[in-house]
C-alpha cells in the first residue's frame, strides 16, 4: 500500500518540517514496515513503506544526484522496463520498481508514464531544475491529494496527510454529497474545500523557483488508444 506526503515552496521549506513529520505520522499506518524523510532548501519528502518488492534496498524516498522521488503502487512491467534501459546505459543498484520509475522519469521525463503497467500514485522532484512532477494511474486506483498555496504546495497519498499543513479547512459540499452519492467524492474534489486530487492519468508540473508556484502544465496522459485494434494480443498481454 505504501503512503507518502510532501511540500514544495518558494521560500524554505524548513518551515514545514514539523508539520511534515506529523503527516507522515497521520499516513504511518499505510507502510509499517519502514519510513523516510528527505529535506531540502525548497522541498521536503516522507514516505511511509509497505515493503513487497526488494524490502532490503528500495528504500524511500529515493534519490539520484538532485533527482527524488516517493511512490506508491505496484509497476507489473518494471523488470521490462528495466532491461530497456539498461540497454540504453543507465544503471541500477536495487531490484525493485520504484528505482526503475526514477532513472526512467530522469531519461524520458513525463513520456516515460505511458509505458508504466500498473497502479501507482508518485511525485517526481528535479532539484536542479526546481520542479515536480505528480502523477497518478490511468484508473485513479492510487489517491493523490494536493493543498495549492500562492508559494508553496502540500501533497499526500491520503487526505489526513494534508491536514497538518493547514489550521483551517472548511467541508466540500458538493464533494460530500458525491461521497452519499457514490461512495467516493468525484475527482477533482474531496470532502475539503481547499483540497484538490490529482485526475486519474493525469501528470501535473509544478515550478517552485520564482516568488509563486507556477503549475506549468496539467494535462491528461493519452494512455489508452481510441481503438483497440489487437484485442486478442491485449488480453493476451495483460492475463500474462
Amino acid at each position: 500500500m505504501c503512503g507518502f506526503s510532501g511540500v514544495v515552496s518558494c521560500s524554505s521549506a524548513s518551515a514545514h518540517k514539523e508539520a511534515l513529520l506529523k503527516s507522515l505520522k497521520n499516513i504511518q499506518h499505510r507502510g509499517p514496515d519502514d519510513s523516510g524523510v528527505i529535506t531540502g532548501n525548497n522541498f521536503g519528502l516522507a514516505h511511509a513503506r509497505l515493503s513487497i518488492i526488494d524490502p532490503a534496498s528500495s528504500k524511500q524516498p529515493m534519490s539520484s544526484s538532485s533527482h527524488h522521488i516517493v511512490f506508491n503502487g505496484e509497476i507489473y512491467n518494471y523488470i521490462q522496463l528495466k532491461k530497456e534501459l539498461s540497454e540504453l546505459g543507465i544503471t541500477f543498484s536495487t531490484d525493485g520498481d520504484t528505482e526503475v520509475v526514477l532513472k526512467g522519469l530522469m531519461q524520458e521525463g513525463v513520456k516515460f508514464l505511458p509505458r508504466l503497467e500498473g497502479c501507482y500514485s508518485l511525485a517526481y522532484l528535479n532539484e536542479e531544475n526546481q520542479e515536480i512532477l505528480l502523477a497518478r494511474d490511468p484508473m485513479g486506483i492510487n489517491p493523490l491529494f494536493v493543498l495549492e498555496q500562492e508559494d508553496s504546495i502540500f501533497f499526500s497519498s491520503e487526505l489526513h496527510g494534508l491536514i497538518p499543513f493547514n489550521a483551517s479547512f472548511t467541508w466540500d459540499m458538493e464533494g460530500i454529497s458525491d461521497y452519499f452519492k457514490y461512495s467516493y467524492c468525484q475527482s477533482p474534489s474531496s470532502s475539503l474545500s481547499n483540497i484538490k486530487t490529482v485526475n486519474p492519468g493525469q501528470a501535473v508540473l509544478y515550478r517552485f523557483g520564482s516568488e509563486t508556484i507556477d503549475k506549468s502544465t496539467s494535462k491528461k496522459i493519452n494512455f489508452f488508444p481510441s481503438r483497440v485494434d489487437n484485442l486478442e494480443l491485449a488480453l493476451e498481454s495483460a492475463v500474462e
